[in-house]
């Protein structure tokens, strides 16, 4: 599970670089034939290079050691 102050990468853009300021939760509003999906969780990312925020799905970000 990823936490607040975490160093991540994105996984699909390894160059972004950055820190986990904030994690929150999204419904989703797709549908299976088994019902409705829960909550996907979100992670709102200061990058290195400038300074921006940037919102990425927690399954699509890497942990730096």
């Amino acid at each position: 599970m990823m936490k607040v102050g975490f160093r991540v990468s994105p996984i699909h853009h390894m160059g972004n670089t950055g820190e986990i300021v904030e994690i929150y939760y999204k419904t989703v509003t797709a549908e299976t034939m088994g019902g409705t999906f829960s909550k996907r969780a979100y992670a709102k990312v200061r990058l290195d290079r400038d300074g921006s925020i940037q919102d990425y799905k927690v399954q699509d970000l890497m942990r730096l050691a």
